[in-house]
């Protein structure tokens, strides 16, 4: 019991860098799935733990100038958008499955190893069936990422724009992103300086969030997902730059 408890406690330090390796690494999806579906719940814990060591200043519209050019700055040098697993990456068969299990196998993977084995052979169900519902934990696992990886990004008031003006009718003409973004910059010029709308949408578009359609923008599939997810869980707002 102590080793287990010892064993989830690690797990929940895990930072979102250590899932994105994680999920990155791995060989075959199917050992994500299982680790991810045994233990999403310390892997959650352990996000919460990353927002709270690395959101390093709280921004509103009348906060100072330093911190809104800081926030704004995070936006322009941001990292790349989690990638999903192709389905058999290059290079990933079975025999060099086995070899990067064997490079990177350690003591700990496979006390887990053991463990996550014990709990998947407890469920009554077909081989089949488990990874259909491992499958489907860990598609989840991965979109959470993404929103995770985008909450870091995001300002407050991009996602009010998606939610506001795109969501549900999800088609905004230029001319009225630009009065948006007019009426944005007007309460935080300090921290949109030398800012224009283009450089607004850049993050939105190379997140795959939005994307252009005739003469304005839509939603993506992952930014109508985003949307609804943070509106199920408003707790990421706080996450949000609220410049």
């Amino acid at each position: 019991m102590e080793d287990d408890e010892k064993n989830i406690q690690e797990i929940a330090n895990w930072t979102p860098d250590v899932i994105v390796d994680l999920v990155g690494e791995i060989a075959w999806p199917v050992v994500i799935l299982i680790i991810a579906w045994r233990f999403k719940e310390s892997i959650a814990s352990g996000v919460r733990n990353f927002f709270d060591r690395n959101n390093p200043t709280e921004v509103s519209v009348s906060t100072s100038g330093v911190t809104a050019k800081f926030e704004a700055s995070k936006q322009t040098d941001s990292a790349k958008i989690l990638k999903p697993i192709d389905p058999l990456p290059e290079g990933q068969d079975v025999e060099s499955i086995r070899q990067l299990h064997t490079e990177r196998s350690t003591k700990f993977s496979l006390e887990l190893l053991k463990n996550v084995q014990e709990h998947v052979a407890k469920l009554d169900i077909n081989d089949q069936e488990k990874i259909e519902l491992l499958s489907i934990e860990v598609s989840l696992l991965q979109a959470n990422l993404h929103y995770i990886e985008i909450t870091t990004v995001l300002f407050l008031s991009q996602y009010n724009l998606f939610n506001k003006f795109f969501y549900p009718q999800n088609i905004v003409k230029q001319e009225d992103i630009e009065s948006y973004f007019k009426e944005v910059k007007a309460l935080n010029e300090e921290g949109y300086e030398e800012w224009d709308v283009e450089k607004y949408l850049a993050y939105p578009l190379s997140a795959n969030l939005i994307e252009e359609h005739e003469e304005g923008y839509r939603l993506t599939s992952l930014g109508t997902s985003y949307v609804i997810h943070v509106r199920n869980h408003p707790g990421f707002l706080d996450y949000l730059a609220q410049i």
